[in-house]
């Protein structure tokens, strides 16, 4: 140091201690303390600094920088944790002038303050371990290396030691990038050697026999030195393929062009023609950015090399042979710059704020590996990148992890997206595709072939049902056709209940949600779930050729694509309309509804494939092999005796079973490992079961309980127990097979799981029938095919299973007819499973099974299709509660109390019930609203049979998915005689003779074609709509009481005798059929309104050939008396009927004895015998000629 400061004898103190302070930082650039015959080069890079120094700020300038302070690059990487700037030749106006001009451009960011740092460094483009050359430039000292970015690279600066006079450093951590790398530094100036070196370079060799480029393209041999001469017409980006790093260019002369491919250590420049700057980073992962504000530019088809970390908010670029396209995707900018393997990039300035920088990305990334492995158009890519975020808005972090959204996003796409043949599924030439004429690419190739769907999240989903079905909400369409002749009383109830069905997939954009399927406690169904909130759902799946409720425990926690749903939302409304004609939504009192969705498992696409749901279908694929592949190794008793150290389990029966699942366990845990969602970072509710099948760990509070001794011993010897551990291993557990016989439904009651919880729980409670002893395991075996040793053989015990509060979850997925595993984590106690026996005394007989209550941290899994399970489920079979058809309910010989049966609903009504409002506090119905409901629900087999079923809904939960043309199990109904006929189900066409011979049993609704002979009974009349009597005038004629009302309607009803040739019967019409049986039009029955009102009410019996003579002085009675006989109203109808209540009776009671008849016919009299007519309503007329 002495022979570097006797240099500067003349230099104050001040200025003597920095430039002690730059010798120190020469010697950390060199190394540690130099040798002394080494001690002459750094004295010499010392001097070459201080020369630098006056070179930049001007050679009359003899002063030193004192307000700079020599740093090295370890000291500036390890202290400088802000982003900062240095300019050595600035003074603060400039840089205000700058900073100012900075933060105008990007208002929303602020301008890189200025620190007085004096870099020196080393720059090499090799790494610092291996010292091979990646062409990734750096500047280094002894002890650190930081990558540079540098504006206009030059081979120039390989391997020297320079002073950088203007630079900006970013360091990575306060960004919170995850990279080897501490930061980076962008070098605004070129940086000056610290040592001189001559300019002549040996270039080997003279080109005396240079060739144009047309010369060059003639030559057809291989392996030929050639040198061309050209002009740079495209210059490809640098590319890294198989570890090697190259970058090809055009030669052009005339219209001749050559190709060349140079592979490369260092940095090269080329031709660029657009220029703008970078104002906003849309997507950084997806390579997706925005130019001066109005145009996007895509780099995803050109993966950014280490040059992304200087792709900032601010930073100017050069584009050369960019696509420029048009609109490619709703989800995308309009104006789209997207860069191939032909164009190329350079930043011409860096960015003067404080921007973060970009992760590097790079093909191994899981967005630009979906676009590569995938062969993805940019409007396809645009979408993905649409996807991603919104998927990660709404899973992420709490069911999938932010790296593999992307992946998820890719499913996801595949799902909406079917093959397109003119996609790149050929394999790509990267070569032609940069250097063939006419260019030819995946973006050149452009189609708008996105997918056309909608992509919302759940709680968008709930909200756009409401808004579209409230406003499409028209009341009169709600009435029936005889609404004109309704009272108030009967009016209402019409419009308190209604549902809006919308197809999802066949809207004009459909409708795609991506969400985990759960169950929630509260209301005991399943639900779609993710971040923004959570939609109750009613799933089924297939059985063969016909649907059944879902009963795989498996889909429980499982990542979905839902594309063909139905959305459901139930209306209900309080309203005090006076008449049809006064629907004024003012007088609607109260409005609510219930959104949810209606889908079918198997068209599900799952994301998430965990083994649990996929070995579950695969099962029910391999049931027939399995059957045949179970007879042969039954018998391998012996194989399998000393595979207790081989298996994870306890000496399973069949050997080659334990192979295949170890195998698929492996497979189970690496896929695990992979697509595993992140776990909640927050605590999750108590009604949060959706993470049911993602928790390998279960929680601590899964320990298992004493033995209890009290047991008796029969119970006790229900208990297998094959081995005894001193310790419990962390994964061991107990499980239990079983198969659910019958099933309540959900309640609340004061029933609790735990003694410090007080007020109502929901609970249900369930019977089962235990299928084998209860078996130890060394790890849970899930939903594993189920083994000899579970199941036991003679009589199969049975079992009470209550479910109380957090276990009501597993209510919509157990089924009776099912099996089950039932699983206790955490312990090696057999006991916890046995149930709790009643207590008796001596001489008393107990006739009830033991009890046991699911405890919350217990797990259900359905066992698959095996031989071995058919066999067992053939015999445990309920036969207490067999499954009836509604015609077998309706004709049963013997009188059952309780009945389970299966129909069709083909219609729903709602009664409404005065004082009498919906469950509280668990919300179970709409409150303030009517809870009871009136079910027609139509044999499957036979439409024309039907029954009645009444649910009171206001001490029990809410039941989604009781529509019309819902197929519905009821279990254990009590069986009562109806009192009202509403209108049925879609009649057969019947005769009248073979039904008065059948009577009900046939059918109570059908359609006949009949003749109509006379109108035995004709009544008009105008009601007050507000107390139902009589309205004359204008005025209610009530007189025990005042009535108000100054609103009526009109109401008609008339009774015909009618024949078929085969049979006769007595017709009753309604008021809204009445005109239409009188041939009427809408002006005469208008008209005939009018003559009404005066009198209020008119009535006129009739019978065959009988006219009443009184009857004749009076006008109006006179034209309807003669309305009743004319041949206009006596004519062929097809009538849709249905048996009135009274008929059903007799015909039932009927001995079968027919009286006598006496016909004339003329002179002559014919006795025959006939039965008597039937008695029907009409509910549905339609003119009919008959054949001649």
């Amino acid at each position: 140091m002495d022979s570097f400061l006797r240099e500067f004898k003349d230099k104050n103190r001040a200025e003597l201690l920095w430039l002690r302070a730059l010798y120190q930082c020469v010697v950390g650039l060199v190394g540690p303390e130099p040798s002394p015959p080494a001690e002459h080069r750094v004295v010499l890079l010392a001097l070459g600094a201080v020369r630098a120094l006056r070179q930049t700020l001007g050679s009359h300038c003899d002063a030193l920088p004192l307000s700079y302070r020599p740093v090295s690059v370890c000291e500036l990487v390890r202290r400088q944790l802000v982003p900062c700037c240095s300019q050595l030749t600035w003074s603060n106006s400039q840089y205000c002038e700058w900073a100012a001009d900075a933060e105008r451009l990007q208002p929303e960011d602020v301008a890189l303050p200025r620190e007085n740092l004096l870099l020196v460094g080393y720059i090499t483009d090799r790494e610092i371990e291996t010292s091979e050359c990646d062409g990734i430039l750096r500047a280094k000292d002894a002890n650190a290396s930081v990558n540079c970015m540098m504006i206009s690279p030059s081979p120039m600066w390989l391997d020297q030691f320079v002073l950088f006079p203007s630079w900006s450093f970013i360091p990575h951590r306060s960004c919170g990038l995850i990279q080897d790398m501490k930061g980076h530094l962008e070098i605004g100036a070129s940086p000056i050697p610290l040592v001189l070196q001559g300019a002549s370079q040996n270039l080997q060799g003279t080109f005396t026999d240079l060739l144009g480029v047309g010369e060059a393209a003639s030559h057809r041999h291989r392996g030929v030195r050639l040198h061309v001469c050209g002009h740079v017409s495209a210059v490809c980006p640098l590319l890294e393929i198989a570890g090697k790093r190259l970058f090809c260019f055009s030669l052009r002369e005339g219209e001749n062009s050559v190709p060349v491919v140079v592979p490369v250590s260092h940095w090269s420049t080329g031709l660029f023609l657009l220029q703008g700057v970078l104002t906003r980073v849309l997507d950084a992962e997806g390579g997706l950015f925005e130019l001066d504000g109005k145009v996007g530019l895509c780099v995803a088809y050109q993966p950014l090399q280490e040059m992304a970390c200087s792709f900032r908010p601010g930073a100017q670029i050069e584009l050369h042979n960019a696509h420029f396209l048009h609109r490619p995707s709703p989800h995308g900018p309009a104006a789209l710059l997207c860069l191939c393997l032909r164009s190329s990039l350079r930043v011409t300035a860096f960015s003067r704020v404080q921007s973060k920088p970009l992760a590097c990305p790079s093909p191994t990334t899981a967005l630009l590996r979906v676009l590569l492995q995938n062969h993805l158009g940019i409007s396809q890519y645009l979408w993905l990148c649409h996807c991603v975020t919104m998927l990660k808005e709404r899973l992420c972090p709490r069911w999938i992890r932010a790296e593999r959204v992307a992946v998820v996003a890719g499913r996801v796409l595949s799902c909406l997206l079917p093959p397109d043949p003119h996609s790149w599924q050929c394999r790509r030439d990267i070569y032609m595709e940069m250097l063939e004429e006419p260019h030819s690419c995946p973006l050149s190739q452009y189609r708008e072939s996105d997918p056309q769907v909608d992509l919302l999240s759940v709680e968008q989903l709930r909200l756009w049902m409401e808004a579209e079905s409230w406003a499409s909400l028209s009341l009169p369409s709600l009435l029936p056709p005889s609404a004109p002749h309704l009272t108030r009383a009967e009016l209402n109830p019409l419009l308190s209940w209604s549902v809006d069905t919308r197809g999802a997939w066949s809207l004009p954009i459909p409708l795609v949600v991506v969400g985990v399927l759960g169950a929630c406690v509260r209301r005991g169904c399943l639900q779609l779930r993710d971040q923004t909130g959570s939609v109750d759902l009613v799933a089924v799946e297939r059985r063969g050729g016909s649907y059944g409720a879902v009963s795989d425990t498996a889909w429980l926690g499982r990542l979905v694509c839902v594309q063909h749903l139905t959305l459901v939302m139930e209306k209900f409304l309080n309203t005090d309309f006076p008449s049809w004609t006064q629907l004024d939504q003012d007088l609607i009192t109260h409005r609510h509804c219930r959104v949810y969705i209606q889908l079918c498992v198997d068209d599900l696409q799952v994301l998430s494939p965990w083994s649990g749901t996929m070995s579950f279908r695969d099962a029910l694929q391999q049931e027939a092999g399995a059957a045949g592949n179970q007879g042969t190794s039954r018998d391998r008793k012996g194989m399998g005796g000393n595979s207790a150290g081989k298996s994870d389990r306890e000496q399973p029966e069949e050997p080659t079973t334990t192979g295949a699942r170890q195998q698929d366990r492996k497979e189970r845990a690496r896929q695990e490992e992979d697509e595993t969602p992140a776990p909640a970072k927050k605590p999750r509710r108590a009604d949060d079961w959706s993470h049911l099948e993602q928790e390998e760990d279960w929680s601590s509070e899964a320990g298992g309980q004493e033995q209890d001794h009290s047991l008796p011993r029969a119970q006790r010897s229900h208990v297998q127990v094959q081995q005894r551990s001193d310790t419990t291993a962390p994964s061991a557990c107990v499980s239990l097979a079983f198969c659910v016989e019958s099933k309540d439904g959900l309640t609340s009651q004061n029933i609790h799981a735990a003694a410090a919880e007080t007020g109502h729980s929901v609970c249900f409670r369930m019977s089962i029938v235990v299928l084998g002893d209860v078996q130890r395991w060394k790890e849970n075996p899930r939903n594993c095919p189920l083994e000899s040793r579970e199941s036991a053989g003679g009589a199969l015990p049975k079992m009470d299973v209550q479910f109380v509060g957090s276990s009501v979850c597993w209510f919509p997925l157990l089924h009776p007819g099912s099996a089950y595993r039932l699983v206790a984590p955490h312990t090696q106690d057999p006991t916890l499973l046995c149930g709790t026996p009643v207590s008796v005394k001596q001489g008393v007989v107990l006739h009830s099974a033991p009890s046991l209550l699911i405890q919350p941290h217990w797990r259900f899994y359905t066992l698959p299709p095996s031989p071995r399970l058919s066999g067992l489920l053939q015999e445990a079979r309920p036969r207490k509660h067999a499954i009836l058809s509604v015609s077998e309910v309706l004709y049963c010989s013997t009188l059952l109390d309780l009945v389970s049966f299966e129909g069709l609903i083909s219609q729903r009504t709602h009664l409404q019930q005065k004082g009498r409002t919906a469950g509280h506090p668990q919300n179970h119905g709409p409150k303030g609203l009517p809870v009871s409901v009136r079910l027609t629900v139509q044999d499957l087999s036979s439409p024309g049979q039907w029954i009645h079923v009444y649910l009171d809904l206001s001490e029990r939960l809410y039941i989604p998915g009781l529509l019309p043309g819902a197929r519905v199990l009821f279990s254990a109904f009590q069986c009562v005689v109806s009192r009202q006929d509403p209108p049925g189900p879609r009649p057969p066409t019947v005769l009248l003779g073979e039904w008065v011979q059948d009577g009900a049993q046939r059918c109570i609704v059908g359609q006949v074609r009949v003749h109509i002979v006379v109108l035995l009974f004709l009544q008009l009349q105008w009601t007050c709509s507000l107390c139902g009597s009589i309205f004359k005038q204008d005025s209610c004629t009530r007189s025990t009481s005042s009535c108000t009302s100054h609103s009526a309607v009109f109401q008609a009803e008339a009774k015909a005798a009618v024949e078929d040739g085969s049979g006769e019967a007595h017709v009753w019409f309604p008021s809204h059929l009445t005109a239409p049986l009188l041939a009427l039009g809408a002006a005469e029955w208008e008209g005939l309104q009018r003559s009404v009102r005066v009198r209020g009410h008119v009535r006129v019996h009739r019978g065959r050939n009988v006219v009443d003579a009184a009857d004749l002085d009076d006008p109006l009675l006179h034209y309807l008396s003669c309305l009743c006989m004319c041949a206009a109203v006596c004519r062929p109808l097809t009538l849709s009927c249905q048996l009135k209540h009274r008929s059903q009776k007799a015909l039932h009671l009927q001995d079968g004895s027919i009286q006598p008849k006496r016909v004339p016919r003329g002179d002559r009299e014919f006795v025959t015998r006939v039965a008597s007519p039937l008695q029907l309503t009409c509910t549905e007329l339609s003119e009919w000629e008959p054949c001649l």
